[in-house]
């Protein structure tokens, strides 16, 4: 058993997606766009190694295998952004800024490949699961709701499910699966002396 912990914060944010906002605020009317932006991530779990093995490749060296399966939680925010249409530089910008908190779940699994006693290659998969929360417009009836909640106030959003009776909202559980590879250092233990 392991623990292990872990964080990634997106420092560029939306700054790529800014043209494409443009193009498709140019189509919009009214001319606004949310837009989410990842910002902090971080998570803690436990590794469970229940198997592990040896590759002898070409009769050169033995390569150990450590298989493992990892569980844990995390917090996660984003940057949800109202984005406007800026017609004097026909470029997106930012109207409005709202932070969305979340609790993501995960699970997976990896194999640490040791190619010595102080390296080791790491690949692991994980499936991100979250449940958040956003406005309903697949109901008929819901959909008029945010319609008309829209048209009252401009800046509405995903946050305004819990904070205002009048947002019809859903429950949906997002997913996220990433791979991931990286290497290891450790440190040998010594040797017991004979």
């Amino acid at each position: 058993f392991g623990i292990e912990c872990g964080g990634m914060y997106a420092f560029l944010g939306g700054a790529n997606q800014k043209d494409l906002a443009a193009a498709v605020l140019s189509l919009t009317d009214p001319n606004k766009l949310e837009s989410t932006d990842p910002g902090l991530f971080v998570h803690a779990g436990i590794l469970w190694s229940p198997m592990y093995g040896k590759i002898n490749p070409f009769g050169l060296s033995v390569i150990n295998l450590d298989f493992f399966f990892a569980l844990g939680l995390g917090y996660a925010y984003e940057e949800i952004e109202v984005l406007a249409m800026d017609w004097g530089t026909s470029s997106a910008v930012v109207d409005q800024a709202f932070q969305n908190h979340l609790v993501p779940f995960h699970l997976g699994v990896g194999v640490k490949i040791f190619a010595s006693r102080g390296f080791s290659l790491r690949i692991d998969g994980r499936f991100y699961l979250t449940l958040d929360q956003i406005l309903d417009f697949k109901d008929p009836r819901a959909a008029q709701a945010n319609r008309n909640l829209l048209s009252k106030n401009e800046y509405t959003n995903r946050l305004d499910c819990g904070q205002t009776d009048e947002a019809h909202c859903v429950t949906t559980l997002a997913s996220t699966f990433i791979v991931s590879l990286g290497g290891s250092i450790w440190v040998p233990k010594m040797r017991a002396e004979d």
